[in-house]
């Protein structure tokens, strides 16, 4: 699916062809594929419900006080979405997204042990957010940031700070839900750093085209 999203996205900014609806249904199957990934080496239910409310509860928070990542709103490009009280947009996949990036980060420290592993994933996790604000506010326009600072994107400047803690929250859930340590650390890591890895190269994709 990533690949198939960026073949479609070169081609189509080379050739001056519209997709249409291409890339909704290629974005929602491409998170689809990297949530199923993840919940295989993750192996908990339970840690993936607790990840997508950690994440859903957080950004309904912000979205309506601006706390913790700053004020900001969601545009109606990021589909499907539903609208919230004062016409605030949700999109549906903004949980699961939480998920990928979070369950991605956790995963590639599973050769670390406790609150080093949820320290260092939030930090990964949070760079990640880093790394991709300008492609989703700037090419993709997913959201808009009322109060505006030097990050990339132009993102406020609670957004990093805002971003590791509910990070952190989310990776003790996961070190608390997630299934025991194996003696084969090697799976759980390729497949965390895989997703990491092809979320990246697909946002430079989106960047430079």
């Amino acid at each position: 699916m990533v690949l198939f999203s960026l073949v479609g996205t070169i081609a189509s900014k080379i050739f001056h062809v519209s997709p249409g609806q291409i890339p909704v249904y290629a974005s929602i199957l491409t998170m689809c594929a990297g949530v199923l990934t993840l919940f295989k080496g993750i192996g908990s239910l339970r840690a993936l419900i607790f990840t997508l409310c950690i994440g859903a509860s957080s950004e309904i928070l912000g979205l309506y006080t601006g706390y913790p990542f700053g004020r900001y709103e969601y545009t109606d490009r990021w589909l499907p979405l539903v609208v919230l009280p004062n016409n605030i947009y949700f999109p549906l996949l903004l949980p699961f997204a939480w998920f990928l990036i979070v369950g991605a980060s956790w995963l590639s420290f599973s050769n670390v042990a406790g609150w080093k592993r949820v320290i260092s994933a939030a930090g990964l996790a949070t760079f990640i957010d880093f790394l991709m604000e300008a492609v989703m506010v700037n090419k993709l326009r997913y959201w808009e940031w009322k109060r505006h600072s030097i990050y990339p994107g132009g993102a406020d400047w609670m957004n990093p700070f805002g971003w590791f803690l509910v990070s952190l929250v989310a990776c003790q859930a996961l070190n608390f839900y997630s299934k025991p340590q194996t003696n084969n650390d090697s799976t759980e890591i390729n497949e965390g750093r895989w997703v990491v890895g092809l979320y990246c190269v697909l946002m430079a994709t989106l960047w430079l085209f």
